[in-house]
């Protein structure tokens, strides 16, 4: 958390993130949200101030999600240890929208695949990534939009992010699960 305390606290980059994602969510008209990859809650609290959604966390690191617990304060959003290469502990179609925000760019190949066909199985309607997708020594690039396709989204919102961190290029993208049987 002391690494990142530049990114917090009022008219900081995370508010503005996190008011980002919060009008998005309401758009969207999502009612429960998970986010994967939730680290400290960095995020979770934004939402939280944005939007009454039922909202959840997951992430593999113990210590990450220890420090939720206090980060988020007063606010209680549930949040579990699981690595979603490996599966997540929830039922099939178990929140609105999944999503994740400088998560999945840092999932090899092939554990990429399981990863999003993890976030396809517990999200009901949509799945937003918050990602750079350029390869290099620590980013790995995917093409989520042909993996979703083959799982039954579509690509409804691909933006350049309005909130880059220094010398970031995040890409905001918006997927929803198709109706069976729909070609578009």
């Amino acid at each position: 958390m002391e690494d990142e305390a530049f990114l917090l606290g009022p008219r900081s980059a995370t508010e503005m993130q996190g008011q980002f994602l919060a009008a998005e969510i309401r758009a969207l008209g999502a009612g429960s949200v998970l986010e994967v990859g939730c680290g400290y809650g960095r995020m979770l609290k934004e939402i939280r101030a944005g939007v009454d959604v039922r909202l959840c966390g997951v992430d593999f690191s113990r210590s990450q999600l220890q420090a939720e617990r206090g980060y988020v304060a007063p606010a209680a959003i549930p949040v579990v240890l699981a690595d979603a290469t490996r599966g997540l502990p929830f039922g099939d179609a178990a929140f609105d929208l999944v999503y994740t925000q400088g998560c999945l760019m840092h999932v090899p190949p092939p554990c990429d695949r399981a990863f999003r066909s993890e976030l396809a199985r517990v999200a009901r309607r949509y799945i937003i990534h918050t990602e750079e997708f350029n390869d290099s020594v620590h980013v790995f690039a995917h093409d989520n939009e042909e993996h979703y396709r083959a799982l039954g989204y579509r690509l409804i919102k691909g933006i350049p992010y309005p909130y880059n961190p220094p010398g970031q290029n995040l890409t905001f993208s918006v997927f929803e699960r198709q109706a069976a049987g729909s070609d578009h």
